[in-house]
């Protein structure tokens, strides 16, 4: 009987070993996968803030170009009317200096038209 019972025994020890080894491989392999797991959340992690990062530098970029398109716009705008006062102002030069020409012909006819009366006056006084 006890060389049944030590037969057993050594049955019994040899599934327990592999029980034991089965287990071991068990928590090894959980230990590998939760690594993974780690390995990839960081990678992702890595990657979301990468994405972020270049998401930040376009909407930046975008925003350099906007203010530099208004800001050209602006200028473009402000330069045409710059242009238009100048040429009202140019408009009214010329508006003001014939104003003037007019004035000065309307006097100098005036004045030949006195001249010519005065003469006319002295002449007849002479007769």
């Amino acid at each position: 009987s006890s060389g049944i019972n030590a037969e057993s025994q050594s049955e019994y020890e040899e599934l327990n070993g592999k029980l034991q080894a089965l287990k071991q491989q068990h928590a090894e392999h959980i230990r590998e996968l939760e690594q993974e797991h780690q390995e990839t959340l960081e990678r992702l992690e890595q990657a979301l803030k990468r994405d972020h990062k270049n998401m930040e530098e376009k909407l930046v970029l975008a925003h350099r170009q906007n203010m530099h398109d208004m800001t050209k716009a602006n200028k473009l705008s402000t330069d045409a009317l710059k242009d238009q006062l100048e040429q009202k102002r140019l408009m009214d030069i010329e508006a003001t200096r014939q104003e003037a020409q007019r004035e000065l012909e309307v006097q100098m006819n005036r004045i030949k038209k006195e001249c010519t009366e005065e003469k006319d006056l002295k002449i007849y006084e002479i007769k």
